[in-house]
């Protein structure tokens, strides 16, 4: 059985990075939601170019009155984490062995509860539920001042869902019951 979570494992993972490059690269997915251009973009990258030296997230907020921070006054969430293009390449291994690593943990805790779900439709069901967990824990909580808006964070939602089923039809195919 040990074969058979690493093999759904590193498969799932592999989908879900298809899945990501597919939906990033031909579509533009991600540069849609997190790469929004300013309209004087050299002079505002300039400006944090020497303002922002060490890596971390920065808070922009507008100036506080004397009764505190104006309601609709915009905030702005900067990061820097510290690297160039130059790491783009390695970035891609690494968000590869995150989606591995990820599905090597559903797989096994699929096998912790294989004798509830014993069906291909079952296996499935639970990779979906995966998917669902994540999309709410990680893409419905980035909302917020200094998170995503309600659209963006919707869309990462679907877009989590919709990998993990496609891994998860993989997954679950690898990961039938074996023969008594």
């Amino acid at each position: 059985m040990v074969k058979r979570i690493v093999l759904s494992g590193v498969l799932g993972g592999v989908v879900l990075m298809a899945t990501a490059g597919v939906a990033n690269v031909v579509f533009g997915f991600r540069t849609y939601i997190d790469l929004r251009t300013v309209p004087d973009e050299s002079r505002v990258y300039g400006v944090l170019r020497q303002s922002v030296k060490t890596p971390g997230a920065y808070m922009f907020n507008p100036a506080v009155g004397a009764n505190g921070f104006p309601g609709q006054d915009p905030v702005f969430l900067v990061r820097y984490s510290g690297m160039g293009h130059d790491f783009a390449g390695i970035g891609m291994l690494l968000e590869l062995g995150v989606a591995v690593i990820s599905a090597l943990i559903a797989a096994s805790m699929l096998w912790l509860v294989s004798s509830r779900v014993s069906t291909y439709g079952r296996r499935l069901v639970f990779f979906v539920l995966v998917g669902l967990l994540f999309a709410v824990w990680s893409d419905m909580g980035s909302v917020g001042i200094l998170g995503n808006p309600v659209s963006s964070a919707l869309l990462l939602a679907g877009h989590q869902i919709v990998s993990w089923t496609l891994a998860g039809s993989v997954m679950a195919a690898l990961m039938r019951q074996p023969v008594a």
